[in-house]
């Protein structure tokens, strides 16, 4: 069938009719405080992409008034105008390093769950649709959270641990299951984010740590710039959960203590084997007691100005005995009762010719 065999008349009229929502007072005084709070200290350019086979860091560039007007024809104009490249990682310079099975295994299962955090980021804009500052501030997480899958498939691609087409397969049978934010409220997911990418940014710099030990030192050095950028997601995050509380202490005390009783990290839901997964991940980058404790401990203790400390503490030794008898399963598991999946790509040799470890 060609166009003109096609009659567009068919298909319903545009519609222009408008939806009205309710915008309660509480959401725009919130909304209002954590945009001054956005466009004050969180909104930036692009700190880094990857971007045909590499991975470019930039920085902005600052224009003075009494230079002439920029003209902006081309890509190359952007970067010579806008940004400047500062530094670079190649993926000729990842294929001269060499990481074990175990850590691109970790790599994987944490590019998984950067691959579902655009269900977390849906779900949670669109219940802080309202709400001005948290609601734009996603937009420029989920474009850096993707730049968070693209850096891991890089390094998997370069090591030889993987194929563009097997990442592209893992991706969609990630997709294939989606997820919903564990919490009810808009304030609980936004402290449930606070603790996450708290938790995210402990994982990835231990991460780096390994890799900088097995000489890896380019993918520790990409892997790091991750780690910063969680590292600045959950500062906004505690920001805009420290605005909510001027308004509402109460609530987000108790919202506070909820999440941290619940919390949950790594993210089995999002893992293929969650026995398996979750065995890697503890062997290799270490989650432990003092570890859960040190987050949760830490994380409500940021919230001190309306968390009572003696309740905190009581949810974090409390959340310990109940977690405690999952990790001393895991920890006993003997590394021959756990399967690898055909999802395990494991080449003999890496595409720079020498043998995968």
């Amino acid at each position: 069938m060609n166009a003109e065999q096609v009659d567009f008349r068919a298909g319903p009229p545009f519609s222009e009719e408008a939806h009205p929502v309710e915008i309660t007072p509480e959401q725009k005084a919130f909304g209002l405080e954590t945009n001054r709070i956005y466009e004050g200290q969180f909104k930036r350019s692009t700190p880094w992409m990857v971007k045909d086979g590499r991975v470019l860091y930039f920085r902005p560039i600052q224009v003075k008034p009494n230079e002439d007007p920029l003209i902006i024809q081309s890509e190359d104009d952007v970067r010579r105008y806008g940004v400047i490249t500062v530094d670079e990682i190649s993926g000729e310079d990842l294929a001269r390093e060499q990481i074990t099975k175990d850590v691109a295994a970790v790599l994987r299962i944490f590019k998984r769950v950067e691959d579902n955090l655009p269900d977390f980021s849906r779900h949670a804009a669109l219940a802080l649709r309202n709400v001005k500052g948290v609601n734009r501030s996603y937009y420029q997480w989920s474009r850096e959270e993707a730049e968070h899958s693209n850096v891991a498939g890089l390094i998997l691609l370069a090591t030889g641990h993987s194929t563009q087409e097997e990442l592209d397969n893992d991706y969609y049978k990630t997709q294939a299951n989606t997820w919903e934010p564990p919490f009810e409220t808009p304030i609980e997911n936004l402290i449930y984010a606070m603790f996450q990418e708290g938790n995210t940014h402990g994982n990835y710099i231990a991460l780096a740590k390994i890799l900088e030990g097995q000489g890896a030192v380019k993918c520790a050095y990409a892997i790091k710039q991750v780690a910063s950028d969680e590292a600045f997601h959950r500062a906004s995050y505690r920001r805009y959960v420290e605005a909510y509380a001027r308004l509402h202490p109460q609530e987000t005390e108790e919202s506070a203590l909820n999440v941290a009783w619940n919390f949950r990290m790594p993210a089995l839901h999002l893992m293929r084997h969650r026995m398996r997964d979750t065995v890697r991940v503890v062997r290799t980058i270490g989650y432990n007691k003092e570890e859960v404790e040190n987050l949760l401990r830490r994380g409500l203790k940021d919230l001190s100005s309306f968390v009572n400390q003696d309740r905190a503490e009581e949810v974090v030794r409390g959340y310990w005995q109940a977690e405690k008898g999952r990790l001393i399963k895991i920890n006993r598991k003997p590394a021959s009762a756990v399967p690898v999946s055909e999802l395990e790509i494991l080449p003999a040799q890496s595409g720079n010719g020498h043998q995968s470890t």
